[in-house]
Order: structure tokens, then sequence, then C-alpha cells
């Protein structure tokens, strides 16, 4: 594969980077082209990624303002190839990814303007394996990927798809909710653009003991929850009612699920319970309110 660019935003993680560094270096299928962009997203850059000396070149560029969405952005516009591929600091590429990734690329449908990688979970030693699993697969391999199903956390697109958008193709607005992913995959919907989903081609996303927890599960759904309801009024459109109508209709089920594990004798399973919580958090967003879990706080930036 020729002519790629392995995108990176990080923030504070600069061992889980090198981590992630090493592996791509490890890795002998590898493009010998291949180049590599790091947006550090901290308050305090760090050269720290840059002692070790990388068979690839390595652009390292510094966003001190906190914003996901203008990290992303800052990558893309770095991004010297047609073909980008977007990991996250906290992931690791697999012994000959860059082979399989080749072949899954060179057997797309004609339609599609980049893949859609499956994720595996590595937890470590201490994550609580009750509050993560491996993503169900609902679609085959090579299907036009749905919203559930997009992510940017092991995402192959091409120039045209992302420079379509204009040049801040991941609207600023979700820099610090989260959730600027799907509401960049609305948009390129909307144009057409479409990504064939690839689960057969994986990459690694490390889990360590804080995110394994049902409180940090809950408070993703809360999240996730909020920033749909935000995309549904900002980004398609949909007014209040119609879009509390379709979460309501949510919540039942949660709540249907949960009390039916109940009444069996068992415990409601996390991801019931996630929905419920994905409810709240669409309510909050439709009653004005906006959580910032992305915003460090004063502790972190002191």
């Amino acid at each position: 594969m020729n002519g790629l660019s392995v995108l990176i935003c990080t923030a504070n993680r600069p061992a889980w980077l090198h981590a992630l560094l090493r592996s791509i270096a490890d890795d002998p299928t590898r493009p010998a082209d291949l180049q590599l962009v790091v947006v550090d997203n901290s308050r305090d850059a760090s050269a720290a990624l840059l002692a070790s000396d990388w068979p690839f070149p390595i652009t390292h560029l510094h966003l001190a303002e906190p914003s996901i969405a203008s990290a992303r952005n800052l990558a893309l516009a770095a991004a010297a190839t047609d073909l980008a591929l977007l990991l996250d600091d906290d992931q690791l590429v697999p012994p000959d990814f860059f082979a399989a990734l080749a072949r899954a690329w060179l057997g797309r449908p004609a339609w599609a303007s980049g893949l859609r990688l499956g994720v595996l979970p590595a937890p470590e030693p201490d994550a609580d394996p009750r509050f993560f699993a491996a993503p169900a697969t609902r679609l085959p391999t090579g299907h036009p990927v749905t919203r559930r199903e997009f992510a940017t956390n092991g995402l192959l697109l091409t120039r045209p798809a992302f420079a379509a958008l204009g040049m801040a193709p991941f609207d600023p607005y979700f820099g610090l909710t989260g959730g600027e992913d799907t509401e960049f995959f609305v948009r390129l919907s909307r144009l057409g653009f479409r990504f064939a989903f690839r689960p057969d081609v994986t990459v690694l996303e490390r889990i360590a003991a804080p995110r394994a927890t049902l409180w940090h599960l809950l408070r993703t759904g809360f999240r996730t929850g909020m920033t749909d309801a935000m995309i549904a009024r900002r980004s398609e459109g949909k007014t209040a009612l119609e879009y509390a109508t379709d979460a309501l209709q949510q919540l039942t089920y949660g709540v249907v699920f949960a009390s039916t594990s109940t009444a069996l004798g068992q415990s409601p399973k996390p991801t019931d319970l996630m929905q419920v919580t994905r409810f709240f958090g669409k309510a909050f967003a439709l009653c004005g309110g906006r959580w910032e879990p992305y915003r460090p706080s004063r502790r972190r930036r002191s």
C-alpha cells in the first residue's frame, strides 16, 4: 500500500503512544513510504515520542487548546497522502497489520471511500471482564457501514471524503463533548460517501482498569445519548418532539430488558443499564444541557 498517512491524536498518554508507534515500527509489512502525523492535544507538548529513532518520518504537532475535533482536523490537514488511517493513542496494530490492510483496500467495493476496521479489546490484567467485550459484528464483511458501526478508532479514508467537508471536516462544536466522529459520518453520508465494513482487519484497543467499571459504562452511555441528541438537532434537523419520541421508545426497550432479567432472577446486563443512561443523556441535551467530559479538570491543568 503506497501513499498512506497514519494520523494519531494523543493527550497525556506518552507510554501508550510509544507502544502504538513501536507496534507500527515492528510490523515488517508497513509501507516503506509510511508517514505518521501525531497531534498532541495536551496542555504542554512533549517530545518524548521523538526520543527513539523511528523508521518513518513523524510530523509532530501541538494543539494546546483541548478539542478532539480540532485535533483531528489538524491531523487531516497535515496528511501528505491520499489515504489516511485514523488510530487512537490507546491502540496497537497486530503483526502483519499493514499487509492485511492493503489486501482489504485492493479488494474494496467500487463504491467505498474508506474502510471501517474491526477493534478488539486488549484488556490490562486488572480490567474487569464484566464491563467490556468485543463489539458484536452485526454486518457482514464488505457491507456499507451504518452510523452505529462508524468510528474513527480504526478508519481508513480517502482524501476526497474528508476534503468534501472543507477545511474543518470535524465540527469543533463537538470538541469537548465527543460525538464528532458520528456527526462527521452523518454529513458524509448526506453527500453520498460510504464506507465498507472490514471487521476481519483488526486493531487492538487497550482497556485499563478505570475504563472497565460500571460507572465508566454508564457515564459513556449518558455522553453518547447526549451527543446523539445534539447531532439530531444540529445536523439532522430533527425537532425536539421527534427525537424525544424516539428516545422514549429506546428507554422502554432498556427498562423491559432490565426488568425481564430481574424477574428471571438475573442481574440486569450492564448494556441494558447503559441504554437507560443513554436516555437520560438525550433528555439532558433536549433540555439544553451540555456536558463536556473532554474538558481538562482544573487539577490536571494546574
